[in-house]
């Protein structure tokens, strides 16, 4: 179930599409961001303590999807995932030039990818007996025009497949894996549950 697979998961550590190094990550992801802004970038929006960046100069106008929907889903994804209601999350979308560096940076693998996670202060999911403390739980950076070309190979939308990303970089902010067979199954497992209950 949900709180088995959870317990299960805290003692794995991100490795497959998250950066393993933390404290100068982030001001790195802040310095490229203000260094590269799109001509189309939104103001950050806030929910709580998760902030989103529109830097993708993506054109929304042309699919029915709301981004800023993803600050309710990462709350949603905290809330079932025991985490303390104020732990910090940044969310960047970001252009593939921006992704690409960012994946030959940290990743040592060439072009775009979909989503990228960078922890930050090593939290795990919380139990009924005890909360994690306050902290930041680190960036996940996506892509939306990879996440797009995705979505339609899937035949999806594309708000499914950002929902489909925002999950799976969040589950990497805390330390779940896919690198082996068990690890893949209990993180897609625990995913595919976070979904299906996302109204």
């Amino acid at each position: 179930n949900l709180s088995s697979m959870l317990l299960q998961g805290t003692a794995e550590q991100s490795r497959c599409r998250s950066s393993s190094s933390r404290g100068q990550n982030r001001g790195g992801l802040r310095e490229a961001r203000r260094t590269d802004p799109s001509a189309n970038s939104r103001p950050a929006l806030m929910a709580s303590a998760i902030a989103l960046t529109d830097e993708s100069g993506f054109d929304w106008s042309g699919t029915s999807c709301d981004p800023s929907r993803l600050l309710n889903l990462t709350e949603f994804l905290l809330r079932k995932l025991g985490m303390h209601p104020e732990c910090e999350v940044s969310i960047a979308l970001v252009t593939p030039e921006v992704m690409t560096d960012l994946h030959v940076t940290w990743m040592d693998e060439e072009g775009p990818t979909d989503v990228l996670s960078f922890p930050m202060d090593n939290l795990h999911p919380g139990t009924d007996a005890a909360q994690p403390p306050l902290g930041i739980l680190g960036d996940v950076i996506m892509c939306p025009r990879v996440a797009l070309e995705q979505a339609e190979h899937a035949g999806h939308d594309l708000t499914t497949e950002l929902n489909i990303l925002m999950t799976h970089g969040v589950l990497h902010l805390l330390g779940f894996d896919h690198a082996t067979q068990d690890e893949h199954t209990r993180m897609f497992s625990l995913q595919d549950q976070l979904l299906a209950h996302w109204p």
